[in-house]
């Protein structure tokens, strides 16, 4: 068993906010508290590090990142890349014929920096139900038991608000979430999530890659009712394609004349911790999308932004609700 502490620091922790030591043994964080605390416990066998002041926070996740369509060599220089800024939990979205390049690049992944922590979502828009279940089995033993692919878990499917419906008892079945996509259009996802509910009371159920916009705001009365349905929101931190709407030369014209230009991302979660509604940041249409310290930078300096603490719980724990 290795034992490491960390002293002398500013701890990021909900369970003490005041914290400036952290015990981890394998990996695993088991206290956080005083420095005094961490030094009274600690024998020969712990290493400490001095922090020196610096602040020591949970790795980042990411909610949803698209791998459709990526060879090995792109999946493996995009989780280094974001090893770099900070992550270690990354939400997958792939379908059954990306499975194997993914395997690959976690294989040399694990090599060179251990092992990460990969939730898989099966893309399931337009298969059908047998089909889907075929593939949900299939990809069990790389999930689970001895020759399971170390940090690999499936962990949900993804829909188009059509479908959710048809899937929602699939997903309850295999006791994994239902994420609806919501990137073209937060009002029928965050219907058909409202449906779904009424029929699967303990479904875990997420709306992924929604954005407010002028057309289909994100309404106040929306937030409400998923806090109260215990949907989660997966809300995208990208620039949607542009067009004519969505340019940012056009939304800043339309703010000086006056117009409707795109909700900011900080408004939103406002919001929503408001309505008491679960959210989660970074899940989006995009492979690439702005690092958690500069999402968190944004989201605390927006005239109508969050907090510090709600920002790095949107982009920790939001992932797993």
């Amino acid at each position: 068993m290795s034992t490491r502490i960390f002293v002398d620091g500013s701890v990021y922790s909900p369970v003490d906010p005041y914290a400036t030591a952290m015990l981890v043994e394998d990996g695993t964080v088991r206290w956080v508290g005083s420095d005094s605390g961490a030094r009274s416990i600690a024998d020969e066998s712990a290493t400490i590090t001095e922090l020196e002041g610096a602040l020591l926070t949970p790795a980042f996740a990411r909610a949803l990142a698209p791998v459709a369509g990526k060879e090995a060599p792109e999946i493996l220089d995009y989780l280094q890349a974001y090893r770099a800024a900070g992550y270690h939990t990354h939400t997958l979205l792939a379908g059954m014929e990306d499975v194997p390049d993914l395997v690959s690049a976690l294989s040399y992944y694990s090599a060179e920096h251990g092992t990460p922590d990969i939730r898989l979502i099966l893309n399931a828009t337009g298969v059908e139900t047998d089909e889907l279940i075929s593939a949900i089995k299939a990809l069990r033993p790389l999930t689970e038991g001895e020759r399971a692919v170390k940090g690999l878990q499936l962990v949900g499917i993804f829909v188009a608000p059509t479908e959710a419906p048809a899937a929602a008892q699939v997903a309850e079945d295999a006791a994994l979430l239902l994420s609806i996509d919501a990137s073209t259009g937060f009002t029928p996802a965050a219907d058909a999530a409202l449906t779904v509910r009424e029929n699967h009371p303990w479904l875990l159920i997420r709306l992924d890659a929604a954005i407010s916009t002028p057309q289909d705001p994100i309404t106040d009365e929306y937030l409400t009712k998923l806090a109260e349905a215990r949907i989660n929101l997966g809300l995208t931190v990208c620039e949607p394609e542009e067009d004519e709407e969505t340019n940012d030369t056009v939304q800043a014209l339309l703010a000086h004349a006056g117009g409707e230009a795109r909700e900011s991302v900080a408004s939103v979660a406002r919001r929503a911790n408001a309505a008491g509604t679960s959210i989660a940041l970074g899940s989006d249409t995009q492979l690439y999308a702005p690092g958690a310290w500069s999402l968190i930078r944004e989201l605390v300096n927006d005239e109508h932004g969050i907090s510090a603490r709600s920002a790095f719980a949107a982009l920790t724990r939001g992932v797993y609700r």
